[in-house]
């Protein structure tokens, strides 16, 4: 199994870099902020006014998994809904909470283990997935 982690500030181009890089090389593409984008999504969906332990053991029952280019969760791919200005506002909210850290991270890891990835996203390098 082969990563290549990008990490870097927002709109600093990571995207493009790591898609264009997964193309040449044959690897998979995984964006990281899509998952945590999904999450703010159903959390906004929930109408929960916080991040409950209900809410949080929810996150840990869903299967994210890659198919073809597709992030899918719980069997639905996900598609542009999460990246709505509505999804925007709340996700760095979603993302400073640290039990659902760790989830996403565990999440990642499930979706990239032996196969050849090429990963962007929050803390990729450092936390995700260190020995890449």
């Amino acid at each position: 199994m082969n990563y290549i982690t990008i990490d870097g500030p927002a709109g600093s181009g990571k995207s493009s870099v790591a898609s264009e890089l997964a193309r040449k090389i044959c690897f998979y593409h995984l964006n990281t902020g899509a998952i945590y984008r999904a999450v703010a999504l159903l959390w906004i969906r929930s109408g929960m006014p916080n991040f409950s332990k209900d809410f949080i053991y929810s996150i840990e029952k869903i299967r994210f998994y890659m198919k073809d280019d597709t992030i899918f969760m719980n069997d639905l791919p996900i598609g542009d809904e999460i990246r709505t200005l509505e999804v925007g506002k709340v996700v760095s909210k979603v993302a400073e909470v640290s039990e659902i850290r760790e989830i996403v991270t565990r999440k990642c890891r499930e979706i990239v283990r032996g196969k050849q990835f090429v990963v962007e996203g929050r803390d990729i390098g450092t936390i995700v997935l260190p020995d890449a």
